[in-house]
């Protein structure tokens, strides 16, 4: 929906385009309310995820944060993150030498402000999170208590092995969505030649939205923005 029907409202907007649709509204009053009706909804589902988080914890199955791992979970997370995700994580400095990297549609990164321990130099670092890890790691089960902890958390347990000689300063997950939308001439002569092209422009669509982890600090979650162009209006942050 976002990278098809907003993105192409969005870009109603963009170029200036002030026709209304049946119901009398422009593209711009039309997105105003599409985003407020989506900010709406994206609270329900926070408190409906709150509700069944605690529900699940009930139940013997719990979500945890690195401050809550065991001695022996530490253990067997910290062989399970070298051997499974440390060797498809690949660290990214940001800086002028080293411009904000491409992020794919849907893309989930971690940003990261970073402080070398010994000079205090600072450093923003940048980590994208492969689709083909698991969201969540399963711990070993205790006694019919299961318990996850978010790949993020784990990450960043383990930042010094990603980084040597800095610590974290700051840090935040974020997913991106790109204009998805296509746009065809019918009247084309080739239209094999314009839908390779099309898909390939595709891919590389602009930014219309930005979903952040209220965990990140506010100044971490501006400078994201500022790389990627895009305003507060396409912004969302979200606790889960």
């Amino acid at each position: 929906f976002f990278m098809v029907r907003v993105a192409g409202l969005a870009g109603q907007v963009r170029e200036g385009i002030k026709l209304k649709s049946p119901d009398g509204r422009t593209p711009e009053q039309q997105l105003e309310q599409l985003l407020r009706e989506v900010e709406r909804l994206q609270e329900d589902q926070q408190k409906s995820l709150s509700a069944l988080m605690l529900l699940l914890d009930k139940e013997g199955i719990e979500s945890i944060s690195r401050d809550a791992l065991t001695k022996d979970e530490k253990t067997w997370l910290e062989d399970h993150f070298q051997e499974q995700v440390f060797p498809v994580l690949t660290p990214l400095s940001i800086d002028p030498a080293h411009p904000f990297p491409f992020i794919p549609n849907l893309g989930f990164s971690m940003a990261l402000q970073l402080r070398h321990r010994r000079n205090g130099e600072e450093m923003s670092a940048l980590l994208r999170l492969p689709v083909a890890l698991k969201r969540f790691i399963r711990l070993p089960d205790r006694k019919r208590h299961v318990r996850f902890i978010p790949l993020e958390e784990a990450v960043g347990l383990y930042i010094g092995k990603l980084f040597p000689g800095y610590e974290v300063k700051g840090s935040g997950t974020f997913r991106i969505i790109r204009d998805s939308d296509i746009e065809v001439e019918e009247e084309s002569e080739d239209l094999v030649r314009l839908f390779e092209t099309a898909l390939k422009r595709r891919r590389r669509g602009s930014v219309i939205r930005i979903e952040f982890d209220k965990l990140m600090p506010a100044e971490l979650r501006e400078f994201v923005a500022g790389e990627l162009g895009v305003s507060s209006s396409r912004i969302s942050v979200l606790t889960g």
